[in-house]
């Protein structure tokens, strides 16, 4: 498949991109697809790991397979043992947030990829698995709370998805696409994008990636009055942004080396522990293994900075 051609636009795998970084990002799924070895998809919450895990399936031919979609934060240690050894099947199985997986959960997994070694078990009888995760597995390794024997095992193929922000230019195409899909859902006219709109969705940073993205354009397009979806900051508000952030950097002025690096730090660990628990929904067990930290040492953490885990407990979920 020649992706420079085929993955600009909406497509048959379902992703859309003209980046670089996109191109580059789709031509690696579409290399590993044909293979049954295991991968291991990285990247940022709402970057779009299950995409890709679905892209990976069907760039293999594997239209008449089941893909199957595991969360392991939710899912019980019965139910993914039952599906794993109940009786044969041919299958791709995506288990979302696997640094979530239970210790016991990690060992059946594990003991289902060493089957899988033997030379006698037919290709008809054979699950993918596809997992992903926004975690950084070798520190949880390291932490003592995922298996190494395991991540080995996952880790024949690993993937990194670019962030959003590192795609240039397809936040635009991305945000024509949602139009497109909510002009169709509501039945309304489908709107053109104002050059503020166009000038935010190149600045952002996206955070929370492509699924921040649409409920972004989901909300402007409902609200919107005329035929332009005008969404953003105008010109001038992003300026005096830009100039609340370069004060807010000259807030150091003043103080000495110790105090500066004290304040700085401060500001990271609750903008960190922010997005960490509104990714978790303010479960501090899933977002302890998300940060690779003991859960008593990140609830003392959010308690020293005054956070209240429950406002997150309502936050949407994002795309993984």
């Amino acid at each position: 498949m020649k992706t420079s051609h085929s993955i600009n636009q909406e497509n048959p795998i379902g992703m859309i991109g003209a980046s670089p970084a996109f191109l580059e990002h789709v031509r690696l799924l579409s290399k590993i697809s044909a293979s049954k070895a295991s991968i291991v998809i990285f990247g940022e919450t709402g970057s779009g790991k299950e995409m890709a895990a679905r892209a990976i399936h069907h760039l293999g031919n594997n239209g008449n397979i089941p893909f199957v979609s595991m969360n392991c934060g939710t899912i019980s240690e019965e139910k993914l043992a039952n599906y794993l050894f109940d009786k044969p099947k041919n299958a791709a199985l995506f288990l979302d947030e696997i640094e979530a997986l239970s210790t016991k959960g990690q060992i059946s997994l594990l003991r289902y990829l060493q089957d899988q070694q033997s030379p006698d078990l037919p290709k008809s009888e054979t699950i993918r698995i596809i997992a992903a995760t926004s975690a950084d597995l070798l520190k949880l390794v390291e932490a003592g709370t995922f298996r190494p024997d395991l991540l080995f095992r996952l880790q024949t193929f690993s993937v990194e998805i670019p962030p959003l922000r590192e795609r240039h230019g397809d936040a635009e195409l991305l945000a024509k696409h949602f139009i497109k899909q909510y002009s169709a859902k509501y039945d309304k006219p489908i709107l053109s994008l104002h050059p503020d709109t166009l000038r935010y969705l190149s600045r952002h940073n996206w955070p929370g990636n492509i699924r921040e993205l649409a409920n972004f354009i989901h909300r402007e397009f409902l609200i919107a009055d005329g035929p332009t979806l005008r969404a953003g900051l105008p010109a001038n508000q992003m300026n005096r942004r830009k100039g609340e952030d370069r004060r807010a950097g000259e807030s150091y002025t003043g103080h000495d080396f110790n105090e500066a690096k004290a304040k700085a730090i401060e500001n990271f660990e609750k903008s960190f522990l922010s997005r960490l628990l509104s990714g978790t929904h303010g479960n501090v067990t899933l977002a302890a293994k998300k940060a690779g930290k003991e859960r008593r040492a990140l609830g003392k953490l959010i308690k020293k900075h005054g956070i209240d885990k429950r406002k997150y407990a309502d936050s949407p979920q994002q795309n993984t």
